[in-house]
């Protein structure tokens, strides 16, 4: 066997990072155009739909900055596609890529369904919502179809109203409709999830082994709610992880809610390290937990009582 330690220098970035083609995507009056092009090997595109529709698995494409408003969702059906903006760093910081379908077509901005490994990078995402349950959500994975190992990371998530939903994981009730093995880790979410809509910042509908890391949310609103997780069949004997996220009750409502978990099956959720700012209570923080799935969380600088 070839040990990766063992080979030269120039072979190891094949083993890392596979060559990718890109596909760029910018506005018709980017100041940049002409340069983008001349380096793009001609695959320039104006709309994030066209640059989608035309690749392939492992094809890469390049987002730059400006408002998006698709004509429809970005639906996503190619194995370890990954969409990026081009210019982004953590945080809010440098989220000058906007994709938006709040006051636009009523459906998830995008959708990956069926396609494994993708990855999801720098953008700021506003969902649909027109109001109450007249909602949808920013990024939807394994609507209708199986789907393993989805990473995304580094995005804002910004509602421009109470409900909309920022990541759906799965589906309600759904067979054979899992999101398997996904990483939701260093976005921001601002706004969106209300428990009285059944909608919530992170949707985890059927996630197993999925793991939600070092986000941040303002849950903001009456019913605001951050994480809603649905409990997995005893038959699954798959762990999901929630651990090291922050919340912040941005608005000081008593009704606003960190994570609602429902009852879980012992060792089905690993529940630790949160850090929750400003609500009304311990069960405001981890509503309807079982004792056997949470680790040392935090209210305030007072741990969470198990």
């Amino acid at each position: 066997m070839i040990k990766y330690r063992n080979l030269d220098p120039s072979l190891k970035g094949m083993f890392l990072n596979p060559p990718r083609r890109q596909r760029h995507v910018i506005k018709s009056d980017a100041s940049n155009l002409d340069f983008v092009r001349s380096r793009s090997e001609g695959n320039v595109y104006n709309s994030i739909i066209d640059a989608v529709s035309e690749s392939e698995d492992f094809d890469e494409i390049v987002v730059w900055p400006g408002l998006w408003v698709e004509a429809a969702t970005i639906d996503i059906t190619q194995d370890s596609l990954l969409i990026r903006a081009a210019d982004f760093a953590p945080g809010h910081a440098r989220k000058n890529t906007h994709i938006r379908q709040y006051g636009n077509v009523k459906t998830p901005v995008f959708t990956i369904d069926g396609a494994h490994n993708v990855e999801i990078a720098g953008f700021r995402i506003s969902p649909y919502d027109g109001g109450g349950t007249d909602i949808s959500s920013g990024i939807c994975v394994a609507a209708s179809v199986w789907t393993h190992a989805v990473y995304i990371h580094d995005n804002f998530f910004y509602a421009y109203n109470a409900a909309g939903e920022g990541v759906v994981l799965g589906t309600a009730g759904g067979a054979g409709t899992e999101a398997t093995d996904a990483v939701i880790q260093n976005n921001y979410f601002q706004w969106g999830g209300s428990g009285s809509a059944a909608a919530a910042q992170i949707q985890m509908h059927d996630a197993p082994r999925c793991e939600i890391l070092n986000n941040k949310f303002d849950v903001i609103g009456g019913h605001g709610l951050a994480i809603h997780y649905t409990p997995l069949a005893t038959t699954h004997y798959k762990s999901a992880w929630i651990c090291d996220n922050y919340f912040c009750n941005a608005d000081g409502h008593g009704g606003c809610v960190g994570i609602d978990v429902g009852s879980v099956e012992p060792g089905r959720l690993v529940l630790t390290n949160n850090h929750f700012i400003n609500f009304a209570s311990d069960a405001a923080c981890i509503s309807d937990y079982d004792a056997d799935n949470i680790g040392i969380n935090w209210n305030g600088h007072v741990k969470v009582s198990t």
